[in-house]
């Protein structure tokens, strides 16, 4: 309630109390993590999204998060990392996948991108966008 009416310091107060009581709480360490952002307190909040990453593994918007959050900030490697991480638990998590691809792509890593862009065309095989960047790939993996 307090983040909807914009009192992010509201918020972050009762997440730090929620997260004292459920040190483990994946969810919460999100949530704190994204208030962090937000707060722009990025390095503060890196610990909490990797925590959260970590301690809810069966949730890949939270890998998905944290694996941007390293990429914004200067870490295109280790969010590459995550992402694969959090590929190989779900194979066909669509924000992952679209990351994965573009962060490959822009590191020249073709076969691994053309991976990414098959299962999402495989996902969305009505997506012609997807298609197109399947082509591209295989061109520039031959």
């Amino acid at each position: 309630m307090e983040r909807t009416a914009g009192d992010e310091k509201a918020a972050d107060e009762i997440l730090r109390r929620t997260l004292a009581a459920n040190p483990e709480s994946g969810p919460v360490q999100h949530a704190l993590g994204l208030s962090l952002i937000r707060q722009k307190r990025t390095e503060d909040a890196m610990p909490l999204l990797a925590a959260a990453a970590n301690n809810s593994p069966q949730d890949p918007r939270f890998g998905y998060v944290l694996a941007i959050a390293l990429h914004d900030t200067g870490k295109p490697a280790e969010a590459r990392d995550v992402l694969k991480n959090t590929l190989a638990r779900h194979p066909f998590d669509r924000d992952s996948l679209m990351a994965f691809a573009s962060y490959a792509m822009d590191e020249g890593q073709f076969a691994e991108a053309l991976d990414a862009a098959q299962r999402l065309n495989e996902l969305e095989p009505n997506r012609p966008e997807f298609a197109r960047l399947v082509q591209e790939l295989k061109k520039r993996t031959q």
